[in-house]
């Protein structure tokens, strides 16, 4: 460290300065300290755990957390092969009616549905839900959770289907997300941030089935943007999330200035909590040069896609436009939560 003459040696300003470095640099040091602090404690309370646990569910226990780190990592296939091997330990162990069961089939649904395996993740969450249904009851957190997710794999599932398949795919989530509404409405009351949340999964679903409910679903996903918006801080990420979802229907029903007012506020949200660089930023960036290029206005839709590339990197005998639509799809591949 500098002496103190030594930082005041540039004068009032310089030493204030300095102190200041000090000051955030102690803060930053102090911040390091107490995180490592807190890991070495969870290492410690995880260490004392494992050993009370009899050999199998000392072997469970590492499986999952092995699961727990090949997700977060994104190493799908892995995570599949410990997800089947960690099933099969389970369900000797705990039998097919116990809740660590349940969760087990609902992480192999998420890993199935983000490896594009279909009908493997349909079933797995179809296990998870009728557990958690007999062990927990229908109105348990997780049942709700685990139901949900059941929906949003049907809604994933639609949208790589044509006719018939995909409505029926389509009324599916409907039907869960219907269910999964009124339950929410029941335990955590009306006015609340998930069933604002749900109510605008339930909205999309709408609009993508169209016909008579098509007026419903403008209003389900306004309203339940307007909820999470009156119940969340106005610079909260999920405000952003909702405020994308609420323009891009906006978009679909053709009332573009108020599409554009929506997207630029949940950009300004998103670059402001998660940076310019996330996916989630750079979706909505995307998103907003679509909506222009379909008013016409290729210039600025053609600005912003040359943000887009400045940040994901393209090959310049590339079409620009092509490249960002293409660059931008295999972000959200790599990022899927939710």
């Amino acid at each position: 460290w500098l002496s103190a003459a030594a930082g005041s040696a540039g004068g009032a300003g310089g030493g204030g300065r300095f102190r200041d470095a000090v000051q955030r640099h102690d803060g930053a040091e102090l911040r390091a300290a107490n995180e490592a602090e807190r890991l070495k404690a969870a290492e410690a309370s995880r260490m004392q755990y494992m050993s009370g646990l009899s050999g199998v569910e000392a072997e469970i226990a590492a499986m999952q957390g092995e699961l727990r780190d090949l997700l977060a990592e994104n190493r799908l296939d892995e995570a599949l092969d410990v997800g089947e091997a960690l099933r099969h330990t389970v369900l000797s162990f705990f039998g097919e009616d116990h809740t660590v069961y349940a969760s087990t089939m609902n992480n192999l649904g998420m890993v199935n549905k983000q490896l594009f395996n279909w009908d493997q993740a349909i079933e797995a969450y179809s296990e998870a839900v009728r557990v958690y249904r007999k062990a927990v009851g229908p109105r348990h957190a997780n049942t709700l959770v685990a139901v949900e997710n059941h929906a949003h794999a049907y809604k994933a599932m639609a949208e790589q289907r044509k006719g018939i398949d995909r409505n029926m795919l389509l009324d599916n989530a409907r039907e869960l997300f219907e269910e999964v509404l009124a339950l929410k409405r029941e335990v955590l009351g009306a006015n609340n941030v998930q069933v604002g949340l749900t109510m605008q999964n339930l909205g999309a679903v709408l609009r993508a089935l169209g016909g008579e409910r098509a007026s419903e679903a403008t209003e389900m996903i306004e309203q339940g943007m307007q909820m999470v918006c009156d119940l969340l801080p106005a610079n909260h990420v999920v405000v952003g999330t909702c405020l994308n979802n609420y323009a891009l229907d906006l978009k679909r029903t053709g009332r573009f200035e108020e599409a554009e007012k929506a997207y630029l506020r949940a950009l300004e949200i998103r670059r402001e909590r998660l940076g310019k660089d996330h996916v989630d930023t750079l979706v909505t960036m995307h998103n907003l040069a679509e909506l222009l290029h379909t008013q016409g206005l290729e210039k600025r839709a053609a600005a912003i896609q040359s943000e887009i590339l400045a940040v994901v990197g393209y090959d310049e005998d590339e079409d620009g436009a092509a490249a960002e639509s293409e660059r931008i799809k295999e972000l959200i591949d790599k990022s899927k939560e939710q």
